[in-house]
């Protein structure tokens, strides 16, 4: 072993002893947040749908003063489905969500609290150690061992490759062996789990740097040739599997979560990002204070007009003069690249502006697909599935890369109980 790859060894060693226990929480608490969305939607599949009493649905001023009336709250936007028995998702903000009967008007449900709060919890541990979300000591110990990690991923690949490429020399570490037992055993399942999990973990570590450390943020932006974006803080200020605020996207999702986990933005912050691009999201009600009455029925039958949409989210309050901005998704609700807004005249005749993923800068594209890449959603399930297993690799990484150390350990401990001439040294007896 020459000196560069002892001293890369040694460090490699050091960095997975530092902060393998870290580690092992992010990859395990990573692996149960991969399908969160997925698995809401499944936990409140019977608030999602409803009965049909009637033909005809409720216009959408009188829905929403129903749901005023029941929620003695305005939703910040509401999220239409196109299947015919779709509940209408009413949005409060930071992942408060009601489903109403769009034929009735009737609140339905709210979805199921114990999921959402394990998802809270898990979400503070994977992010902060349990604690903060915004800053804390977790969420710095967190950042550094996301880098340790990003370290060891790297490192780790060096340390694989083989000096002589011969099928002899590769198959070891490319395919698992059976009938291996202890150091040897570890170490195939170590090395094998690296090389296969290589690609994701590259993607889901590096995005989770960029993601905990402000600096890492900041050299995103410039590489892609736009300024950094204003923000502070410390480690882990810009957001662990945080939103898309530091995209400079804003927006909402039409699953009411904002931002995705981590960055939920408040009320899928009608008024953030663009600026809603010429909708005022001040104000309260529907079309009051002075406000152009806007014609949401008709704006809502305009935006059905885009083919294969997924879902429809209309951003309230309206603007003064009327204006409505729309959120068009045709994904799954975690793929910015197939959700877009527009914004529409007050009787939904016109369209005044449109903004998609593409029309961002470079480097406001690259930070999304660093916050989609993060879990693996800018790819769909498939996407997802990836990133899961990834993430269940790193958890026998570090198991497996525990063990070796603690096998390397004892060998050490057993050497210095060793005379030079093979005798024993005496036990040294503890007063």
């Amino acid at each position: 072993m020459n000196a560069f790859r002892k001293l890369l060894f040694w460090s490699h060693l050091t960095a997975g002893v530092l902060a393998g226990l870290v580690i092992l929480l992010m990859s395990a608490t990573g692996v149960a947040l991969a399908f969160e969305r997925q698995i809401l939607q499944w936990t409140d599949r019977d608030v999602r749908t409803v009965n049909a009493t009637s033909s005809e649905r409720l216009s959408i001023s009188t829905l929403l003063e129903a749901i005023e009336k029941s929620q003695q709250q305005k939703p910040a936007s509401l999220t239409f489905r196109p299947e015919a028995n779709a509940s209408v998702e009413a949005n409060f903000g930071r992942g408060s969500t009601a489903y109403v009967d769009p034929f009735t008007g009737a609140v339905v449900g709210e979805g199921a609290a114990a999921a959402r709060s394990f998802f809270r919890v898990t979400e503070a541990w994977h992010r902060a150690l349990g604690g903060s979300l915004r800053a804390s000591p977790g969420r710095a110990i967190v950042g550094y061992s996301n880098l340790l990690f990003f370290f060891i991923v790297i490192s780790g690949f060096y340390l694989w490759w083989p000096r002589k490429w011969t099928w002899r020399n590769v198959r070891p570490t490319l395919l698992f062996r059976g009938g291996l037992n202890g150091k040897a055993r570890n170490w195939n399942w170590h090395n094998v789990t690296g090389i296969w999990c290589l690609v994701p973990l590259v993607i889901i570590v590096g995005s989770g740097v960029v993601m905990s450390f402000p600096w890492a943020n900041n050299l995103l932006f410039r590489t892609f040739g736009s300024p950094a974006p204003a923000q502070g803080g410390r480690p882990g200020a810009a957001g662990g599997r945080g939103g898309e605020q530091a995209a400079g996207r804003g927006g909402f999702e039409p699953d009411g979560r904002g931002g995705g986990r981590g960055g939920k933005l408040a009320g899928n912050q009608a008024a953030g990002g663009r600026g809603a691009r010429g909708v005022e999201a001040a104000g309260s009600g529907i079309n009051g204070g002075g406000r152009t009455a806007a014609d949401l029925d008709q704006i809502f039958k305009a935006a059905q007009t885009e083919q294969n949409w997924k879902s429809i989210a209309i951003a309230l309050p309206v603007g003064r003069n009327g204006n409505v901005r729309v959120t068009i998704d045709k994904g799954d609700g975690g793929q910015p690249q197939s959700r877009f807004d527009r914004v529409y005249a007050a009787d939904g005749s016109r369209v005044i502006s449109e903004h998609r993923w593409t029309d961002d800068p470079l480097a406001n594209r690259a930070r999304s697909f660093v916050r989609f890449g993060h879990t693996g959603e800018m790819g769909g399930w498939l996407g997802q599935l990836i990133a899961a297993l990834a993430s269940l690799g790193g958890c026998f990484l570090v198991w497996t890369g525990i063990a070796m150390a603690l096998s390397r350990l004892r060998s050490f401990l057993r050497r210095r109980r060793v005379s030079p001439h093979g005798a024993r040294e005496p036990a040294v007896s503890v007063p």
